[in-house]
């Protein structure tokens, strides 16, 4: 009976052993935690960029956030173009013209 406890007892720390070992190595690639770790350091203190926040807000250039989508004001989706819509026409009915556009719609 003596040598069955004797037994038990160096499995155990024979397995407590390999465990404290395992705790202490790092882990294999591909399985590190996630979200990864990123570090950032900001140049801004709080103050600067609460008065940014403000600032958007005072001038309405604030994202709205729908469910998971991000909708944008119609002001911020539109862009001005200098040239106008029969230049681009023109520019896009000589380049059907000479083979640059291989497809396309008039």
């Amino acid at each position: 009976m003596k040598s069955i406890h004797t037994l038990s007892i160096a499995a155990a720390l024979a397995l407590t052993a390999l465990g404290s070992q395992a705790a202490g190595m790092s882990a294999p690639l591909g399985e590190q935690g996630w979200p990864p770790v990123v570090e950032s350091h900001s140049t801004l203190t709080r103050a600067q960029v609460l008065a940014e926040l403000q600032d958007a807000r005072q001038n309405h250039r604030m994202a709205v956030a729908e469910g998971d989508q991000l909708q944008l004001r119609a002001d911020e989706l539109t862009t001005r173009s200098a040239v106008s819509r029969e230049a681009v026409r023109a520019e896009t009915l000589a380049a059907i013209k000479d083979g640059s556009i291989v497809h396309g719609e008039l």
